[in-house]
């Protein structure tokens, strides 16, 4: 179960005891093509479906299954808090297909009228009222221990950054150093050359040379190629 601190939000895929399913996703978005979310209940089934077969398990043991959005909008406008929807027969609507997949749709901002009060008190919470009953308080205890477990998220990106910053800090140091000895051998070979020419035009002798250069009278013949 995970939760954001700003807003109460719910991404639960889990089982019960009877190996019955639950896809539960917070949706704060309402989008514009009214397909959307409809469509992504498809998906969902879909994967569910999959996880349940890839596992080896036949068609006709497809798992009984719910997925609900808990939005924080209408979805289908008209003010309802609860949508349920079940496959059913076009031409008989009391004949259910039977596939045991069920979505609901929870509305925060529909009439609290004809649902359960634990359900109620929940909806109220997720548009910022104080948690009522046993429900809702537990879920609100759960958000702050999620609260606590972020914020040391927070510190651990905090030091692993620092840590980071800290590499960066090194390597640009150590490109810093690398430059200044980059240049300062560019400074000396520099000399050495100068010196070198000198040394073919007679101003200087080798050993004036190599002494200006710092270094012995062979080394400064090899590296001017004298």
């Amino acid at each position: 179960m995970g939760f954001h601190c700003k807003s109460v939000r719910l991404d639960v895929y889990v089982e019960d005891d009877k190996g019955t399913l639950y896809d539960i996703e917070m949706q704060t978005t309402d989008y514009a093509d009214p397909a959307e979310l409809p469509k992504r209940t498809r998906y969902y089934q879909a994967m569910m479906d999959m996880d349940v077969l890839n596992k080896g398990e036949f068609y006709t043991k497809l798992r009984k299954t719910y997925i609900i959005f808990i939005c924080t909008f209408d979805p289908f406008d008209r003010n309802l808090s609860q949508y349920t929807f079940h496959e059913t027969c076009a031409e008989d609507a009391t004949l259910e297909m039977g596939d045991e997949t069920t979505k609901i749709f929870l509305n925060s901002k529909g009439r609290r009228e004809g649902i359960d009060s634990d359900l109620a008190a929940f909806l109220d919470y997720i548009e910022g009222k104080a948690p009522k009953g046993n429900f809702t308080e537990t879920i609100a205890d759960a958000v702050e221990v999620a609260k606590e477990n972020k914020e040391m998220k927070v510190e651990y990106m905090t030091y692993y950054m620092e840590l980071r910053r800290s590499e960066e800090r090194g390597m640009e140091k150590g490109m810093e150093k690398g430059m200044e000895k980059g240049m300062e051998k560019g400074r000396k070979e520099g000399r050495w050359t100068t010196l070198a020419e000198l040394v073919r035009e007679g101003v200087l002798t080798l050993k004036e040379a190599a002494k200006k250069a710092g270094m012995s009278e062979e080394h400064f013949r090899k590296l001017a190629a004298l």
